[in-house]
Formats: structure tokens, sequence, C-alpha cells
């Protein structure tokens, strides 16, 4: 199954997300907040299937000069999070899915991590025989 992606409208243009896991989401742009253009990248956390405020989740906001104004900040979170959160009480299934994705990407990395492991060891294993075939060879003089 893929991560649950897409976009979303708001005043500041359309907005991007991508869901890696049902804790949290990825807001991501190309904004206009007052005339002033940025990029933007917001980590939402969630818990029960809604957003959660938490002190150090701010949405990034770059510009090509200067920093972005605490107000352009504040107004971005104020005006996206109630976005973001009908759009979670709207297609609840994007949680299951984000589950779904996550487990589906961790079985993959340890598959592969194994397989790794797995690797190693027969190597390991060759290299035991040819040191005991040489051990071998040495004895019989």
């Amino acid at each position: 199954m893929n991560k649950p992606t897409g976009t979303f409208p708001s005043k500041f243009g359309d907005i991007s997300y991508s869901l890696p896991t049902s804790m949290f989401a990825v807001l991501y742009g190309d904004i206009k907040v007052n005339g002033v253009c940025y990029s933007m990248s917001f980590r939402v956390a969630i818990k029960d299937g809604r957003w959660v405020q938490e002190d150090w989740h701010e949405p990034c906001l770059r510009r090509k000069q200067g920093e972005p104004t605490i107000a352009a900040r504040e107004g971005v979170r104020n005006t996206l999070l109630p976005l973001w959160s009908n759009l979670l009480q709207e297609k609840p299934e994007m949680l299951y899915q984000a589950d779904v994705y996550d487990a589906e990407s961790k079985l993959k990395r340890a598959e592969d991590h194994a397989a790794e492991i797995a690797a190693t060891l027969d190597k390991a294993w060759q290299e035991v025989k040819v040191q005991k075939a040489r051990l071998a060879d040495l004895l019989k003089v």
C-alpha cells in the first residue's frame, strides 16, 4: 500500500500532505502569506485521529531574503490546522493506510537487514571452511 498523499486548498495556495505513519503528517508547499512567497513544511503530530498541539511543531517557512515573521508562522499554523483536522475527519481511512504503509516499510527494512546478516554469515561460514581446509592441509605435512 502506498502512503497517503494528496493536496488540499487553503487561502495560501494548495497544500500537499504526506502521512508516513498515523502518528504524524508532513504538510508542505509553496505558499504566499501577505504577499510574500515562502516554501513551507510543517510536521503535524496526530493522536487518536486528531491533530495534537506540540510546542516544537511550528511551520518552517523559507524565503529567499529575510526571516519569516512570527505572525506569518502563526497565521499559517492557525489556518492550516483546522483545514487539516477537517480533512482527517472526512478521510479517516488515511490513518489506516498510513499504519499499513508504515508496517510494510518496517517489514521491508527488517527483511533487507536480515538478508544482509544472512549474506554476511554465509561469507563467514565460507571463510571457516577455507580455513579448516587450510589447517587440515598444514597438519598433513
